[in-house]
């Protein structure tokens, strides 16, 4: 079992390496006062690097992963 989760899903988001990664939610958490796999941590720096949050209404047609990937590809969300 692994406890970098939130590393590793920022590294794959960011397209950097799992030691920058770390850095920079070391960092922001530090900035925070917060660890790094805090919730408001991690979507403080993915939101800092253009990610946003979107909410799907109830009764949409939910997409999958294979719909996102197609829609993000090359692309930040």
């Amino acid at each position: 079992m692994t406890n970098d989760c939130v590393v590793r899903a920022c590294s794959l988001a960011l397209g950097t390496s799992w030691d920058d990664a770390y850095k920079l939610l070391c960092d922001l958490g530090f900035e925070m006062k917060e660890m790094p796999n805090n919730d408001k941590v991690w979507k403080k720096l993915l939101e800092s690097q253009g990610f946003r949050r979107v909410i799907i209404s109830k009764g949409s047609k939910k997409s999958t992963v294979k719909d996102l990937a197609k829609i993000s590809k090359g692309k930040k969300l």
